[in-house]
């Protein structure tokens, strides 16, 4: 019997039928059943915990003020001013949505969308954007300091303009590939362990052990990758916010 590709698992499909608008694939697939799922979660999260709000808080409020309180000390601290508080609900989205994200993805025969680069560099070319549009509102053509460090010689501004534009970009994409290639290795190795739980018989029980850890392991893992890819983006966005 052959054993299935430990990259299958990432494989996208589509649920029901194909539909085709001039040419571009719009069907439901389980990507977005499982991203829908972690949007249903993250709003039933914070309904439960904000439905009866009290002096005396329940258990849901307490874990849904704590989320609040987390992110929020985020972005006061990685944002610095007024300014920085309009994003506080931008980067509360990105940090639960990769986390429920991640987290449903450590369920078997489950998909995890965070695996799939074109996702996560979408949301990091999004942020990206975003840091440039609001810059450029914020500042107008003042924006173009943070591509120009202070202090170096006229002939060669041109090449450093060029060289930190790249690397101003590159961030950005560095963002959304950190986040994919940690989840789907993540995947892969427990994928590969797993399958020889079967297969070792009674000695089955030895992967069975790692498998456990590695789980262990993963939902650390989701934890911090959503974490650093929020601070990212709030580091990202503090460049334009507070023109250094």
């Amino acid at each position: 019997m052959q054993m299935e590709s430990p990259v299958e698992q990432f494989r996208v499909h589509t649920i029901g039928n194909n539909i085709i608008v001039n040419g571009w694939d719009i069907s439901f697939n389980n990507s977005a059943l499982v991203m829908l799922i972690s949007v249903a979660l993250i709003l039933i999260f914070a309904y439960l915990g904000l439905k009866k709000s009290s002096i005396i808080p329940s258990k849901m409020q307490v874990v849904s003020e704590m989320g609040y309180d987390f992110i929020s000390d985020m972005v006061r601290d990685n944002i610095p001013g007024d300014k920085g508080k309009k994003f506080l609900p931008l980067i509360y989205t990105i940090f639960f949505f990769f986390l429920a994200g991640d987290a449903i993805g450590l369920i078997p025969l489950s998909f995890s969308f965070t695996a799939q680069i074109l996702i996560t560099l979408s949301v990091a070319l999004l942020v990206v954007f975003i840091t440039i549009v609001y810059g450029i509102y914020l500042h107008g053509f003042k924006i173009f300091k943070i591509f120009l460090p202070s202090g170096i010689p006229a002939f060669l501004i041109p090449y450093m303009f060029v060289l930190e534009v790249i690397s101003f970009w590159a961030k950005g994409i560095s963002m959304g590939v950190r986040l994919f290639a940690n989840m789907m290795a993540g995947h892969i190795l427990i994928e590969i362990i797993a399958g020889f739980i079967v297969a070792l018989g009674f000695f089955g029980i030895i992967p069975l052990s790692f498998t456990v850890v590695l789980y262990a392991f993963e939902l650390a893992i989701c934890f911090i990758q959503a974490y650093i890819f929020a601070i990212l983006s709030c580091i990202f966005l503090d460049q334009v916010v507070n023109l250094h």
